[in-house]
């Protein structure tokens, strides 16, 4: 798979425009998209519910109905919210409507958004904390979006999982300098060292580490400069 990932990346960027963050919800799933020229990444979460892995059926589904609408459809699970080991999303289940709902909603509201030139900026900051307290070693890793007077910082924390609170409380924070954010994990299983419950957040607590969080936002912010993008599928 990495080798296709490889092979798709592109020669150049030509977009240069995307539209403002936007954020719909179905019952209990909230999505955060954003579109970047015939591209639309969608993440989503079910916090402060338990958000679990979900079958790749069901990301696969939501990518083709996204397809109605964009040429590219990226389909994120944030995978933030986590207080006790639960079964994933399956098939054929309420919860997995509610997700489709949710992206639904945001495909065909998206697509008639009008687009105008952004600029983009990115940081990260490797942490202190070891496998066992649920850091693995990419740390966090922040890409800024300012796009007409907005600014949105994308989080991805390099752990399985976020203690459940953890990530509303990050938004928190830093919403109350900036306009949206999300906050994601990789879903490494290297902080896996007895089993699967090991999040971000569960044995460090978010005072330790938020420092490090806000250092990597602002030095994204700082960072952003006009950009462009091109988007690919590959199988």
């Amino acid at each position: 798979m990495g080798n296709d990932v490889l092979a798709s990346l592109p020669k150049s960027c030509i977009n240069p425009l995307c539209t403002p963050a936007t954020r719909f919800r179905y019952r209990s799933v909230d999505v955060l998209s954003q579109v970047f020229g015939d591209t639309i990444p969608v993440a989503a979460t079910r916090s402060p519910l338990v958000t679990e892995d979900l079958d790749f059926s069901v990301g696969f589904a939501i990518m083709k109905s996204g397809e109605k609408f964009f040429r590219h459809v990226g389909f994120i699970d944030t995978h933030n919210c986590m207080d006790s080991l639960e079964d994933g999303v399956y098939p054929a289940t309420e919860r997995v409507m509610e997700y489709i709902g949710a992206s639904e909603a945001a495909f065909s509201a998206m697509a008639q958004r009008e687009q105008v030139p952004f600029s983009a900026g990115y940081a990260t900051r490797r942490l202190p904390f070891s496998w066992a307290e649920g850091f693995g070693d990419l740390g966090i890793q922040v890409l800024v979006i300012v796009v007409d007077g907005q600014t949105t910082p994308y989080l991805l924390f390099d752990g399985n999982n976020m203690q459940t609170g953890t990530r509303d409380e990050i938004r928190k924070r830093l919403l109350s300098h900036l306009d949206e954010c999300e906050v994601m994990t990789t879903d490494t299983h290297v902080v896996n060292t007895v089993s699967g419950r090991n999040q971000v957040g569960l044995k460090i607590p978010l005072d330790n580490f938020y420092p490090f969080v806000e250092e990597a936002v602002w030095d994204a912010v700082s960072d952003a400069a006009p950009a462009r993008t091109v988007g690919d599928t590959a199988w």
